[in-house]
């Protein structure tokens, strides 16, 4: 059985829209759009960060935060994603928000829960 590249996968659907419509790394409302994307009780772990975030209003808070701190400073593009519906990997790169300079390169993976 082979994957069809225009079979609706949730979980990648939910990750494009987040940061590529919603510019959840660069915006508060994308920011906002995040955290309403998560379920009451998420947990949000980032390695950069000495402990995981639980719960919306938290991760809410963390988004935003982050958001302030690059306030017009670029966005994050994402370079490749897996196809998944109940969860999927995402690699990105944050780029400067003229375009012409590349820097963080990360991987991301995200986990939809049953609702």
């Amino acid at each position: 059985d082979t994957l069809s590249a225009d079979r609706f996968c949730k979980a990648r659907e939910l990750v494009t829209s987040l940061v590529n419509e919603e510019k959840c790394f660069a915006t508060e409302n994308g920011a906002i759009a995040f955290g309403d994307a998560c379920a009451i009780d998420v947990v949000y772990e980032d390695c950069f960060e000495p402990k995981s975030f639980v719960g919306r209003k938290a991760v809410t808070d963390h988004m935003k935060a982050k958001v302030d701190e690059r306030k017009g400073k670029g966005d994050v593009r994402i370079d490749k994603i897996s196809d998944g519906n109940i969860a999927c990997g995402y690699a990105w790169t944050w780029v400067s928000g003229d375009g012409k300079e590349e820097g963080l390169r990360g991987t991301t993976f995200v986990q939809l829960n049953d609702s």
